[in-house]
């Protein structure tokens, strides 16, 4: 198998829902050869999905503004997820507004969304006046980085990073 064909079949793999198997052999059992096969499909696990669903502006002054980010997570797998934490960077308009972790275990249903609400409070004098430019407008751009923490059964916590950039309502 050339290094393309293994390219080939793990971009295959992390495409794909599912993933087929099959399986034969032979157990060796007290003198005997006993043969078995077995073949089916298995999930391909899909890490949840991240978006600033909307950010909410209330307490707006010249000094500065108290803000609600809604980060939607949205599970596509046919199982639940159980997200053990969240770091994460929230930038808007090109600026840095947000960095923190979320240590909270929370499960997301199979084929389902949830929101994760972050309250932060905006200090103008310490951002400057383009965090004020950014959220006196309509909208906003966005990007959030980070990682998602997992306890993986049998290996242990597993941070899997996230990147998503967008377009954000800014509703006041």
């Amino acid at each position: 198998m050339s290094d393309f064909d293994i390219i080939e079949s793990l971009t295959e793999l992390v495409t794909k829902n599912e993933m087929a198997y099959d399986l034969s052999g032979t157990f060796h059992l007290m003198g005997f050869n006993l043969p078995y096969h077995t073949s089916g499909k298995l999930p391909v696990p899909k890490l949840p999905g991240i978006t600033v669903k909307k950010v909410s502006v209330t307490d707006f002054s010249w000094a500065g503004a108290a803000l609600d980010f809604v980060l939607e997570l949205e599970n596509n797998n046919p199982f639940a997820v159980t997200l053990n934490g969240l770091k994460y960077d929230i930038s808007m308009g090109g600026k840095p507004f947000i960095t923190g972790t979320s240590q909270t275990s929370t499960s997301i249903p199979e084929n389902g969304k949830i929101t994760v609400d972050i309250p932060f409070d905006v200090n103008f004098i310490w951002l400057g006046k383009s965090a004020y430019d950014v959220l006196s407008g309509e909208s906003t751009g966005y990007e959030v980085n980070g990682e998602m923490i997992f306890n993986v059964p049998g290996i242990g916590e597993k941070r899997f990073p996230f990147s998503k950039a967008g377009n954000v309502s800014l509703v006041k």
